[in-house]
């Protein structure tokens, strides 16, 4: 082993993504110990360190090049030992001057103040927060102020965030590139408005998910406590004919509720750039939306829609074929095409004929999945992919997914890889 090059060695050691082998490679000799140590780059921990304090020392005392680190609690209950806190953090950031992604998931322990800790992390360009109950609005403000070369920012199930003036100063930055807020009660269609122009320019990836147990009611009455109208409104209307979303490339909207060409639905059409669409029960959504969406997009090439469910209100909005067949007419490039329905949905907004003529309209679909559709039958899956105007070869991959009137026999043939479950989940 001695006489094996330190590049070799390098390289080696780089391609062994598993920790256990790179805990291993390690032990089999001085050599590769201390290889290990200055190559590492990434590093993944969480229950069993006990003290915390003293077990992140060591490691950052070791691994000095550490620039990727994982602290993730899941599962975690009191006889585990201690948890990462805000004196940890502060150690963290004093020895791992490398820093530049850092995720904390399920760290109840965590506050303000060790938000304010990362940012002696000056390298620091990504950060993923995820279930820190004790971190609240200002703890984020201090993050994002902090941290001058942060780029991706994406936080989850933080519940004690009451507060949006973090979200204000990313918009008015305009650094971050992907940005995912999801199941944060403060943060609805309408908080989204404040990143501004500047804020929306940049981002290539944005994910929005609003809180379920929070969300829906909340966002129907207002977030804040504000009294609001049944859909949220905005725009950002400041005379500029450049789109609003020049770059974005990703976007996952899932249980919004904006007025149909306003908020979060107007934004649909200032995304020349998109490829990647999800649309996870989205209130208000109707065909003009998606009609301009297509107009305005024609990379597209992924898509997944999750119809709304009907609302109790005497003018909902309505989502029928035509916004489909608008996408399928209007971007060639779809290749993958996800429709999901809600079980209890008697009266759902596709039908199977608007979805075939879907399906044979793309003629580069090569993944089709399809969840909850009652109206599907065999009759209906062998006219989607049996049909003789598809002019291309068959489907690499189709997933039927809770329709009972669908068998296993009648998809058989349908594609190269074909996964089935009929059964209502």
């Amino acid at each position: 082993m001695d006489t094996v090059p330190e590049d070799i060695l390098a390289h080696i050691l780089l391609r062994l993504k598993n920790v256990k082998d790179r805990n291993m490679a390690a032990t089999v000799c001085r050599r590769w110990f201390y290889l290990d140590r200055v190559f590492r780059r990434e590093l993944s921990v969480g229950c069993g360190m006990d003290p915390p304090e003293a077990a992140i020392g060591a490691l950052t005392a070791r691994f000095t090049n550490l620039s990727k680190l994982e602290i993730s609690y899941s599962g975690w209950n009191s006889n585990m030992g201690k948890q990462v806190d805000d004196k940890t953090l502060e150690i963290l950031s004093q020895n791992c001057l490398q820093l530049t992604d850092l995720t904390l998931n399920f760290c109840g322990f965590i506050t303000d103040t060790g938000m304010g800790n990362l940012t002696l992390c000056k390298q620091l360009k990504s950060v993923r927060l995820n279930f820190l109950p004790c971190v609240t609005g200002r703890g984020l403000l201090s993050l994002v102020t902090g941290c001058r070369y942060l780029t991706r920012f994406h936080v989850e199930w933080l519940m004690g965030v009451r507060t949006v003036e973090w979200l204000e100063f990313i918009g008015r930055k305009g650094n971050i590139v992907s940005l995912a807020v999801k199941n944060c009660r403060c943060v609805g269609d309408y908080e989204l408005g404040k990143l501004g122009r500047r804020g929306w320019q940049n981002l290539r990836e944005f994910h929005f998910v609003v809180d379920l147990r929070h969300g829906l009611a909340g966002n129907v009455f207002g977030h804040n406590g504000r009294e609001a109208s049944l859909l949220n409104a905005w725009r950002m209307l400041d005379g500029s004919q450049e789109s609003c979303c020049p770059n974005l490339e990703v976007l996952h909207l899932a249980r919004t509720l904006s007025a149909s060409g306003t908020g979060l639905n107007w934004l649909l059409s200032q995304c020349p750039s998109l490829r990647q669409l999800h649309l996870d029960t989205c209130i208000g959504l109707e065909d003009e939306d998606l009609v301009s969406l297509a107009r305005h997009s024609p990379e597209l090439s992924s898509v997944y829609i999750r119809a709304p469910i009907h609302l109790p209100t005497p003018n909902p909005p309505r989502l029928t074929d035509a916004g489909l067949l608008a996408l399928a007419r209007l971007c060639p490039d779809i290749e993958c095409i996800e429709l999901a329905f809600h079980d209890s949905d008697l009266n759902p907004f596709f039908t199977s004929a608007g979805i075939t003529t879907m399906v044979e309209t793309c003629i580069k679909l090569r993944s089709l999945s399809i969840s909850a559709a009652d109206p599907f039958t065999d009759e209906v899956m062998i006219a989607v992919c049996f049909s003789p105007f598809r002019h291309v070869r068959k489907l690499k991959c189709l997933d039927v997914h809770s329709c009972p009137l669908v068998s296993r026999e009648g998809l058989l043939g349908a594609a190269q890889i074909v996964m089935y479950n009929g059964t209502l989940s």
